[in-house]
């Protein structure tokens, strides 16, 4: 027996049709205005990929999604979304779901893959460009280095030395991301 819209529950495996009216409604409540202008304001307030503003943005992302999933077969609880994108799976290599799907990433500002978009990495690696061009991590470096090269530190040390100096000036970029 197939779902019919505004069920609260579904019988019937989503189909491709289903899915891309379900991408397409979503799309609508991700795209406007009101939800961008919060999705921005948190952005700005906290800083587009903190961890207050996963938190702000999923928060936003739930109560869109209480409004449109259940109008199409799901429940708007953390047990039916992930039915849905379960469900999503069987489409992952059609590409008008995954066109739909890049959609909604960029409406929400991120990555469903887990990964950031590629201004986040932009800015990351330049961040990532400054540390290692500070006075201090250079001078670490060569310093490394020149016992190295002298035999003064023994191999271990030459290879573990730069990657805990490297680490150590990544560690408060990569936190902010």
């Amino acid at each position: 027996m197939a779902a019919n819209v505004g069920s609260r529950t579904r019988e019937a495996p989503l189909t491709k049709e289903r899915a891309i009216v379900l991408q397409r409604a979503l799309a609508e409540c991700f795209g406007a205005p009101r939800f961008q202008h919060q999705l921005k304001e948190m952005q700005t307030k906290y800083g587009a990929h903190s961890k207050e503003c996963a938190v702000g943005r999923r928060r936003l992302v739930r109560e869109a999604q209480a409004e449109v999933v259940p109008l199409h077969g799901f429940e708007a609880t953390d047990q039916g979304i992930q039915r849905m994108v379960v469900e999503f799976d069987k489409f992952a290599d059609d590409p008008e779901v995954q066109a739909l799907r890049k959609q909604l990433d960029e409406l929400l500002g991120c990555d469903s893959k887990g990964g950031l978009p590629l201004e986040s990495v932009v800015c990351m690696l330049r961040e990532h460009f400054v540390a290692f061009g500070e006075d201090a991590f250079q001078a670490h470096i060569m310093e490394l280095r020149g016992n190295f090269a002298s035999g003064d530190q023994d191999a271990e040390f030459a290879l573990c030395g730069p990657s805990r100096v490297i680490l150590a000036a990544q560690r408060p970029i990569l936190l902010k991301y």
